[in-house]
């Protein structure tokens, strides 16, 4: 394991059920050795393909290990005993953290009953968001790896910077979703509505909320967007934030041929209309990143 590398273990919720206090706060090293994971199928037998859809998988030293992702950054580790899964983990990279990644792993592991384990700490986890990252935050090896890396201020660290608020049509959200997982890649955090709202939210204060709080608004443009009702709502309260803030605020990023909207075109867009890579350089340029 690279000093960068946090570790959680994926146990499923079924072999807490006959304790009489439920799931532990906390395994023991000792405890977790003596769960025995071979004798009931616990992940469904398409579980494989479900983690290819995350990462590649990669060659391992094993027929019986099954490795995802990379050797020195993120990766899943699935070990067999005649074909039965018997050890799951996933590897976390901390000097980047993948939140894109991470909120796909998490659906799965609720989709499948799972449950995390802290290999640093044995605090044991449900798969949410928040509890995965406070975890990290208070994490042994994050803090080994910030001192290994010179206090140079990475993945975490940089949920400390105001994020970047995307404002898009939800039926843009294939290219959104890419989008904000390779800003998140180069350190910069994204207020996403899908990542950030729970049932029960009200939508019109956790978007004023979430672009007061916020950077920059990107504005997707495309036919879809320029269309929809609450990306006018967003774009109009982000014009507004930018005359409060006497600074430039709203980015429009124009993903196809669209009529670009009138107090708009005044400003340079990130154009991704013919080529992705060139549009995500010239926006990461705007942020003063470089690709």
């Amino acid at each position: 394991m690279a000093v960068w590398q946090c570790d959680f273990h994926i146990l499923p919720e079924a072999v807490f059920k006959r304790r009489r206090d439920g799931i532990p706060h906390q395994l023991s090293e000792k405890q977790l050795n003596r769960i025995d994971l071979s004798a009931n199928r616990w992940l469904p037998d398409n579980h494989a393909d479900r983690l290819t859809r995350l990462l590649p998988e990669i060659a391992s030293w094993s027929p019986e290990l099954r490795w995802w992702g990379s050797e020195i950054g993120d990766r899943i580790d699935l070990l067999y005993k005649k074909g039965t899964p018997v050890y799951f983990q996933i590897r976390i990279d901390v000097r980047r953290i993948n939140t894109v990644l991470l909120h796909d792993f998490l659906e799965l592991l609720r989709e499948w009953h799972c449950l995390l384990c802290s290999a640093d700490t044995g605090q044991m986890l449900r798969p949410t968001r928040s509890a995965v990252f406070g975890c990290l935050v208070g994490s042994p090896t994050l803090i080994t790896a910030w001192r290994w890396l010179g206090n140079k201020s990475n993945g975490v660290a940089s949920a400390g910077h105001r994020p970047i608020f995307i404002c898009h049509s939800s039926k843009d959200k294939p290219f959104v979703r890419k989008l904000a997982g390779d800003l998140s890649s180069f350190d910069m955090p994204v207020w996403l509505d899908e990542w950030e709202l729970l049932p029960g939210d009200s939508l019109a204060d956790k978007i004023q909320d979430g672009l007061s709080a916020s950077s920059w608004l990107l504005v997707i443009l495309s036919k879809n967007s320029v269309k929809s009702q609450w990306v006018k709502r967003e774009l109009n309260a982000g014009l507004a934030e930018e005359l409060k803030r006497k600074d430039t605020f709203v980015v429009p990023v124009r993903i196809d041929l669209c009529r670009i909207p009138i107090f708009l075109q005044d400003k340079l867009y990130a154009d991704f209309r013919t080529s992705y890579d060139d549009g995500l350089k010239r926006l990461l340029r705007r942020f003063d990143v470089a690709a």
